[in-house]
């Protein structure tokens, strides 16, 4: 049997058939399906194949760093996203049970895994968890890089419909769960504690590129950052946290309020970019009969692909853009229609924004705490914080408080430490292409690419 040249040196015009898909959506997509038949023990890949599929990933990696064309062409292929979403859905409960114990012990912290517990399965588990952290690392790496391009609305928006933003978002949890627990102290031979440093230095990559990621689909895109701190702040844990964690600034805020309006403007706002409704639409009406399967209904931007009249639409999507003058409706039965007609982003936040920056706005009502109370309310903010993260991350043989603040105090001076800087980053809404861990690929809107290699 003859064996073919790798697809990076195919000529152009073989690589494309009838279909549009370029060789390299192709053979991306490829491994892509092992990978996640892999993840699914459907079957598990041997090595030969697990070889060539790694290859495969590193040559997609490579093009998606390097070819401007090459990134935009997978970029906005639906069926990619979605293997993508399916591939880290599976991995992440896998790498989860083989780093931090059972599932089921996430959601239940007094039956959390000791950090104990947690070395012991890395350690026993190290090779199969290396394997598959360097493979998911190199997939964030090219689902960052496939948001950096002339119209990275159009990825982002595909993200978003394929729920990828869920699964960096349930990746960024798993990595600050494994980087986050203190091992000081572990009896720990030489072999055991290279292979937990080498498995929590992959953990941290990893986290670094999801972080970047994360960036790079909300930037320039206020929908998206919504939806990623409407994740963050009304999670689940959250709404079960009790009055004695509130602020306790009086203003009586009510997250579920605040909650339900952030919604209802993400319903008003769900109208997706022209370029990705008609690719969705494409894949939903074209593609969805073949693996890797059709698209989740999910709320509120199903309605952006899904055929017309099978989903109500929002009201005034259409309008999103129209500037408008916020007017409050206390009166108004329809929460979504009074919603609308204020405008912002949710007034529940706003009134208690007000009122906690300066309760006397208004009218001189508060009157000045006394330092007793403020030294009594910072103990109680500490302490509420400690308990909440050490539940499952403490340890017996970690140092109490007062040292770790004698340690830090002894080198906060210190002028003769060696420091390792990544970088800077400051307040900017730019896209980033970090393909290695110092280099740079900043695309813009005209045709061509910056390589910056930072030393």
């Amino acid at each position: 049997m003859t064996r073919l040249p790798d697809y990076v040196n195919l000529p152009g015009d073989a690589q494309e058939d009838g279909s549009g898909e370029t060789i390299e959506e192709r053979c991306f997509s490829a491994a892509l399906v092992c990978l996640e038949g892999h993840y699914t023990q459907s079957p598990p890949m041997g090595p030969q194949t697990t070889a060539k599929v790694s290859s495969m990933i590193t040559k997609t990696l490579e093009k998606t760093h390097t070819l401007r064309k090459a990134r935009e062409a997978i970029s906005r292929n639906v069926a990619i996203w979605i293997w993508l979403t399916r591939i880290f859905a599976a991995a992440i409960p896998s790498l989860t049970t083989r780093s931090v114990g059972p599932l089921s012990s996430l959601n239940d912290p007094e039956k959390g895994v000791t950090p104990q517990e947690s070395t012991a399965l890395i350690v026993m588990n190290h090779a199969s968890i290396k394997e598959d952290l360097g493979t998911l690392i190199k997939l964030m790496h090219i689902a960052r890089n496939l948001l950096v391009n002339a119209e990275p609305e159009v990825p982002q928006d595909i993200c978003a419909a394929v729920h990828f933003d869920q699964m960096v978002y349930q990746t960024i949890i798993l990595c600050v769960n494994v980087t986050s627990k203190g091992y000081d102290g572990e009896i720990l031979d030489e072999t055991q504690r290279l292979k937990l440093g080498d498995i929590t230095e992959l953990y941290k990559k990893l986290l670094v590129t999801s972080l970047q990621q994360a960036h790079n689909w909300t930037a320039k895109h206020d929908r998206n950052k919504m939806s990623f701190w409407f994740d963050v702040l009304f999670d689940d844990d959250g709404a079960l946290s009790g009055p004695e964690e509130g602020l306790g600034d009086g203003s009586g805020f009510r997250p579920d309020v605040a909650k339900r309006q952030v919604q209802h403007w993400l319903d008003r706002n769900s109208k997706m970019c022209d370029t990705a409704r008609r690719l969705l639409k494409d894949y939903a009406q074209n593609d969805a009969d073949k693996p890797p399967g059709n698209l989740a209904p999910i709320r509120p931007l199903a309605w952006n692909w899904l055929p017309d009249g099978s989903l109500d639409v929002p009201g005034d999507v259409a309008n999103s853009e129209e500037k408008i003058n916020p007017v409050w409706k206390p009166d108004e039965t329809d929460k979504f229609e009074q919603d609308r007609a204020y405008g912002r982003v949710s007034r529940e936040i706003d009134t208690w924004w007000l009122s906690a920056r300066d309760p006397n706005y208004e009218d001189w009502v508060v009157g000045l705490p006394s330092v007793e109370f403020a030294q009594s309310r910072t103990e109680h903010c500490r302490n509420n914080l400690v308990h909440r993260y050490a539940h499952s991350y403490g340890s017996d043989h970690s140092p109490p408080p007062g040292v770790v603040e004698e340690e830090l105090s002894d080198h906060e001076h210190c002028h003769h430490c060696e420091h390792d800087h990544e970088h800077e980053h400051h307040d900017h809404d730019h896209d980033h292409d970090h393909d290695h861990e110092h280099d740079h690929d900043h695309d813009h809107d005209h045709d061509h690419d910056h390589d910056h290699d930072h030393d």
